[in-house]
């Protein structure tokens, strides 16, 4: 077993986003495919606040796409994007490890891709993935198994 994370969701219009599990104990997550985040030292500004960048979440096309989608074409304020990354305990199970936090959060990029494997071609992830980019007012990252934390505001 790897790390898994999932995202839940919620809009200022339509609420909660539709989950995409088929388990109960994890109803309204929206599990992850990959997640990047980054913050930028202006150069030569030493003084200067730092620069961050969309929090880019990629996930399977599901439920939740059309929500993504209705958000950014409405410019709808998410109050609240939280990422949950569980790593896997000796006994099968899974411990919360870490947690990202947005709060007024907008989408500020919704892309949709799959690409067709071909007979003998190369090996490809052939996945209907949909990417979503996050602008967002303020962040938290918080690691439950160190006790750190760091807040960023913007």
């Amino acid at each position: 077993m790897t790390l898994q994370f999932f995202a839940t969701v919620t809009g200022s219009i339509q609420g909660a986003f539709k989950g995409e599990t088929l388990s109960t104990k994890l109803a309204n997550k929206i599990p992850g495919v990959a997640l990047s985040y980054s913050v930028l030292e202006p150069e030569g500004a030493a003084t200067t606040k730092c620069q961050q960048r969309p929090v880019l979440f990629t996930k399977l096309w599901g439920a939740s796409s059309p929500q993504f989608y209705q958000a950014a074409y409405t410019g709808e304020v998410l109050t609240s994007v939280l990422f949950e990354f569980f790593l896997p305990l000796s006994d099968g199970s899974q411990s919360l490890d870490h947690t990202i936090l947005l709060s007024n959060a907008t989408v500020s990029l919704s892309r949709q891709s799959v690409h067709a494997g071909q007979h003998d071609g190369p090996l490809i992830d052939t996945r209907y993935l949909h990417e979503i980019g996050f602008r967002f007012e303020k962040i938290e990252i918080t690691s439950l198994t160190a006790h750190t934390e760091a807040h960023g505001q913007w």
